[in-house]
């Protein structure tokens, strides 16, 4: 059975095999999975950040990262990322991954969160408007995937304030 946990320090080997292999399915996933590789690391050292994995008991099958600030005007604002391997796509993974996030955001007294997502990953976009992300907008080109120009989307979703704790924001 699936579960979805906070990640634990000895993860780090089953979330650097996940890197590789979101890597092998996931074309246009942008930068994503190259900053899910050091995710462990950077977790220790800046102490805001989130990290969710979705486990089927063998092996970690998805994940989800939300990027707090330290700066203190930017401090109610944080970066989302997901990632999720084929097979286990369009289960309402994506979706409860998200719902984890709001948790996060809202322990953390984040109340903005923001996301890239190339204009060719149209399930992401799905899943991301679906979940109240809306397209703030569009960078012409920004990515460069096999020779080919393609346009990225930047999302954002604002929860209501009152379920952050807002530290003074």
């Amino acid at each position: 059975m699936l579960k979805i946990r906070e990640w634990r320090a000895d993860d780090a080997e089953a979330i650097s095999a996940l890197y590789r292999e979101l890597n092998k399915e996931e074309k246009y996933m942008a930068g994503e999975t190259a900053a899910l590789q050091n995710l462990p690391e950077n977790i220790q050292e800046q102490g805001n950040i989130g990290l969710f994995v979705i486990d089927n008991g063998e092996s970690l099958v998805g994940f989800a990262a939300v990027i707090g600030h330290k700066f203190e005007k930017i401090r109610h604002r944080a970066m989302v990322m997901i990632g999720i391997l084929k097979d286990y796509q369009n289960q309402g993974y994506g979706k409860k991954l998200l719902e984890r996030i709001d948790e996060w955001a809202a322990k953390n007294g984040v109340f903005r969160l923001e996301l890239t997502v190339t204009a060719k990953n149209r399930a992401a976009m799905i899943l991301f408007d679906r979940a109240g992300y809306r397209v703030e907008g569009m960078r012409r080109a920004a990515v460069m995937i096999d020779h080919e120009r393609i346009d990225e989307f930047y999302m954002a979703r604002l929860l209501p304030v009152w379920k952050a704790r807002l530290n003074g924001n």
